[in-house]
């Protein structure tokens, strides 16, 4: 296809979409409202408006569209509504980058190639309007209507009512945040005081998810921080003799102390001696340093004060003084690897527990002068502190032995190691030394830090999981804050929570279910305020606004009344119900949300709150809420504490369910502009087109995984929708003509081949839509489906296809790929098939077409496995036609077959039966601890090696036919079966004749090759003669 005939198939294809949309919205096609009919109310995760959509939120939303669309063909009232979330840091902080970009155009300087103002521009902003987005809320007044627009052009079927921005620029939701945090409070769930939070320097605030470049989900990482002292501080510097200085170590296991033989450092890292509190001077990394100067360590609180620089090397042989050791003193070596992001850079040596320790001082033991130090540094012997069942008193000695660990090179081995040994120790050790002998170590860890800090000898320490970086670009640091928090580590909060989404909760994938529960128990505090920023402010605390994952938890309650409330998307002006912002007080929430009385709502706004409770309760809950796996750990949970709060004594009213799909690639790649496969939703619609777009969407998948959404497949949409269209112009003038009936026997069980496989495709389908596996509705609906009739027009050539037959092929086809491909099949259904059908009870458009009852498609499975039969057997005659044909060539006889004969065979023999019986017995009624094969070896027959090659044979046929290749006594006579399709097969094949002979007679004849053909004929498994 050439690329001028490929871009008229998707301009006509853009056509027929813009087309489609016009009608939707003049027939407001979308809009929900309460009924007598069962609701169906899902919704998306509102995209952060500080730039057009891209390709990452379509494929995301496509899910949600997706069974929104299948669920209004099962007759539902669906309500999908949709909205732009404001709020947090991310476009201030873009705002304060555009200013600092013009300024520097404006002193004279060249910009970089990365910066807010090229961005600004590569999203097709003019020039001389770049200037406007210096203000922040320019940007929540310009993007979701742009964002709007796209949903619009990818085929959306929102109910655009109902749409909302965040932020106290929508005067309506504001208040509605309000009322919700208020709840919260009232409920005890919210407190205030000062809490490890990730921070951001530059900013000068807390850094939550939504406002970092990297590191969203990574919280506060607690430590313990060792104080080591160092004995002769002037070895360090001249300067420091005399001077209380240690080196500091963080560590997560505080109780292993009892067993340091050592400290390591990098030998060519670089770290500091910094001033603390005290008069101490602390030696370890500068960005740790930075992380204690936020947590009130430091002698100047935020700031860090270097009083020098040394490297590894010269801290290496120092003597120093560890806590709760044996050793008097021990001393710092070194190690190769040591990470100076993470922690201190100084790492505390317990080789009895920790594998690395230990393969690393056995390495310093072995070759002191390859690592430059002397043997009486690294002459210290493990000290047994801890019993582990599976390891003894030295766990890491032994994981090492058994593993067969040789070297710190041993990487994989020393991580398995690493994991099996803290694992077992941590939960199944006992300490043998100490203050809390005979106590189970994971009960004796907190005791000892406790201790250790009382007495100086250690220091609460936390720095981030995993690097944080803002959106200004600043490598984040964890501080102390005054803030409001979120007490989500309450247990009969979190208990109320779990018990929900173990019992009453669909996720359709158990992955997602334990990911949920895992981060119910894992969730602790959650900061819920910040001082900078777009948002909504604490109702009673004013100077903070509330953080974007805490004002984004309920808001699909919102939705049920949001046209009642506000009548534009920046709640400009009142809504149906005619009430101002200010009138939408907390009693008045209280009323309408909770069903709460009070003198404090105006009797004359009841009546129509009174309707929009009504409403409210029709749609609550919500029935689904389709996401990225990235959500699960905060906003989806948080969704679930929020109403669990809110709603606390009606469960009816809590999320029923989430779907969760990974995150997506495009082109096996991560999406990036650097690698030009970055795509907006503009970009898509303009190459590929909406209904193209959605189809790769669909086969991109739909896993937990991360996707990979192939252009090429879009790319070929255009094609595959285009010639399904071209199919049904050509055929409609003349389907009239088509036969109802068959004239022939063998034309007449292809008739019902076809049926039987467009039923039995629908019924997949169905279930493929119920279980949200749309890349399988793709395959089954669309692929196999097409496939199956292209098979039929084939097998029926003689005297045509079935009208009926091909009118039910495409109601199907066009009905089912409805909600993937919407405008090409509602083109197709109103221009093709409705003229045709109209008299018999069609509705108009395929937004009103409700589908059968699922038990209405019937299909007959004997049928379908008879033709399978043949297509196997056909397939395998084609192949051996081609084989016996080249040997012909070889031969240099004629390359002509003028007679097939299959030779079949009725029964197995009475072995053969055997092994069959013994396949079902595993495979068929999945007989506990069943093997077959180890039951033949058992049996010990004169037979068994030919039953174990029959066993072998038989499972490549059960892979292929499926259960009928075990079935010990067929059902299908294959004689009579065949008997049926001669012209058909002499046809396919070419040949003048056909025969068949049993093969118990084969096995009689005098001739060789059909005696041989008669012992190798097996039921299902015909063998040929060629002549």
């Amino acid at each position: 296809m050439d690329q001028k005939q490929s871009f008229a198939r998707r301009d006509k294809l853009r056509a027929i979409e813009i087309s489609i949309q016009e009608q939707w919205a003049a027939n407001q096609s979308f809009y929900s409202n309460p009924d007598e009919r069962k609701k169906f109310f899902l919704t998306f995760p509102f995209p952060y408006a500080n730039g057009r959509l891209h390709l990452g939120h379509c494929f995301s939303f496509s899910k949600c569209d997706f069974i929104a669309r299948f669920k209004r063909l099962q007759g539902q009232n669906v309500l999908l509504p949709f909205a732009f979330h404001c709020t947090g840091m991310p476009i201030s902080a873009a705002a304060k980058r555009l200013q600092r970009d013009l300024d520097t155009l404006k002193s004279g300087q060249e910009l970089p190639k990365q910066c807010q103002y090229s961005s600004l521009l590569q999203m097709n902003i003019k020039e001389d309007e770049i200037h406007k987005f210096t203000d922040p809320y320019y940007w929540i007044r310009f993007f979701p209507s742009l964002g709007k627009e796209d949903l619009i052009s990818f085929g959306s079927s929102v109910d655009w009512r109902r749409s909302f921005i965040t932020t106290d620029e929508n005067p309506y939701f504001n208040s509605f945040i309000e009322w919700h945090l208020t709840k919260l409070k009232e409920a005890g769930y919210v407190k205030f005081g000062q809490r490890p939070s990730i921070f951001s320097t530059q900013d000068g605030q807390l850094c939550a998810d939504h406002d970092r470049r990297e590191g969203e989900g990574v919280n506060p990482q607690e430590y313990t921080l060792i104080k080591q002292r160092v004995l002769k501080p002037e070895l360090v510097d001249a300067a420091l003799a005399g001077k209380n200085l240690f080196l500091v170590c963080a560590t997560l296991r505080p109780e292993t102390m009892y067993g340091q033989t050592n400290t390591f450092v990098l030998p060519e890292g670089e770290y500091g001696v910094f001033e603390m509190k005290n008069d101490e001077l602390f030696v370890c990394s500068e960005r740790s340093a930075l992380n204690m100067a936020y947590q009130g360590l430091t002698k100047e609180e935020k700031k860090v004060n270097k009083v020098a620089t040394v490297l590894g090397t010269q801290l290496i042989g120092l003597e120093i003084k560890a806590p709760l050791t044996n050793y008097e003193k021990v001393y710092v070596l070194p190690m190769p690897g040591i990470k100076m992001n993470k922690a201190t850079g100084v790492v505390t040596s317990v080789p009895s527990d920790a594998p690395d320790d230990w393969a690393t001082l056995r390495d310093l033991q072995k070759k002191p002068d390859f690592y430059k130090i002397k043997p009486e540094w690294a002459d210290f012997k493990p000290i047994p502190i801890i019993d582990v069942p599976k390891y003894g008193d030295l766990a890491a000695l032994t994981a090492c032995d058994q593993l067969q660990i040789k070297s710190l090179k041993d990487k994989d081995l020393l991580q398995r190691a690493k994991e099996e040994v803290y694992k077992a120790g941590f939960y199944e050790g006992k300490m043998i030394i100490g203050k809390y002998k005979g106590m189970k170590v994971c009960d004796a860890k907190p005791l000892v830090r406790k201790d250790m800090i009382e007495s100086g000898e250690a220091l609460p320490y936390f720095e981030p999981e995993n690097t944080v970086i803002s959106r200004n670009g600043d490598e984040c640091v964890v501080s102390y804050c005054d803030q409001w928090y979120i007490t989500y580590e309450n247990q009969e909060w979190k208990d109320r929570v779990k018990e929900h989404v173990k019992n009453n909760f669909e996720t359709y994938n158990v992955k997602v279910k334990q990911e949920l529960l895992d981060a119910i128990d894992w969730i602790r505090e959650w900061g819920l305020s910040r001082s900078f920023g777009l948002g909504t402010k604490v109702p009673w605390d004013k100077q903070y606004l509330i953080e974007s994952l805490s004002d984004s938890t309920i808001y699909f309650a919102y939705y049920t009344v949001a046209h009642y409330i506000q009548g534009d998307l920046n709640g400009t002006v009142p809504g149906l119900a005619g009430f101002t912002a200010n009138q939408m007080t907390i009693p008045v929430y209280d009323y309408l949300y909770l069903g709460k009385d009070s003198e404090q709502v105006p009797p004359e706004m009841k009546p129509q709150l009174d309707v929009m409770r009504k409403e409210f309760l029709y749609y609550y809950p919500m029935n689904l809420r389709s996401s990225g796996k990235d959500l699960i750990k905060n906003h989806l949970i948080f969704a679930l504490f929020n109403h669990a709060a809110v709603w606390k004594d009606q469960p009816q009213l809590w999320p029923k369910g989430y779907f969760c799909n990974g995150y997506i690639l495009v082109d096996g790649q991560k999406m990036s502009k650097q690698l030009g496969n970055f795509k907006t939703v503009q970009d898509m619609i303009k190459i590929y087109g909406a209904d193209a777009t959605r189809l790769g969407c669909a086969e991109a998948g739909d896993l937990l995984d991360d996707a990979n959404y192939e252009l090429k497949l879009a790319d070929s949409g255009i094609l595959k929708l285009t010639t399904l269209e071209m199919y049904l112009e050509k055929i409609f003038p003349v389907i009239q003509n088509y036969r109802t009936q068959a004239q022939s026997k063998n034309i007449e069980f292809f008739d019902k081949v076809f049926e039987s496989q467009i039923n039995h495709q629908a019924i997949q389908v169905i279930q493929n839509y119920e279980e949200m596996k749309f890349r399988d509705v793709a395959k089954n609906g669309f692929h196999v489906l097409q496939g199956y009739k292209d098979d039929y027009l084939l097998a029926v050539q003689t005297e045509g296809p079935n009208k009926n037959l091909i009118l039910k092929y495409i109601e199907i086809q066009l009905t089912l790929m409805n909600p993937i491909v919407p405008h090409i099949t509602e083109y197709c259904y109103q221009k093709y098939f409705y003229p045709f059908v109209k008299d018999q009870g069609y509705p108009e458009t395929l937004t009103k077409f409700v589908l059968p009852n699922v038990g209405t498609y019937v299909y007959d499975a004997n049928v379908l496995r008879q033709y399978n039969y043949l297509q196997i057997l056909m397939s395998s005659l084609r192949v051996a036609i081609a084989k016996y044909k080249e040997t012909l060539k070889k031969q240099k006889k004629p390359e002509v077959i003028n007679k097939v004969t299959l030779v079949v065979a009725k029964d197995f023999a009475d072995w053969q039966k055997e092994v069959l019986i013994f396949m079902n017995r595993q495979l068929i009624d999945n007989e506990p601890g069943f093997d077959f094969n180890a039951q033949i070896k058992a049996n010990k027959g004169k037979n068994m090696a030919a039953q174990l090659q029959f066993s072998n044979y038989i499972m490549g046929e059960y892979k292929q036919r499926g259960v009928d290749a075990i079935n010990p006594n067929p059902t299908l006579d294959e004689e009579a079966f065949l008997n049926n399709f001669t012209q058909y097969i002499i046809s396919d094949l070419k040949v003048k004749e056909f025969a068949i002979i049993d093969s118990i007679v084969a096995q009689k004849s005098d001739a060789k090759p059909v005696q041989q053909a008669g012992n190798n004929a097996q039921p299902g498994k015909p063998c040929p003669l060629f002549e």
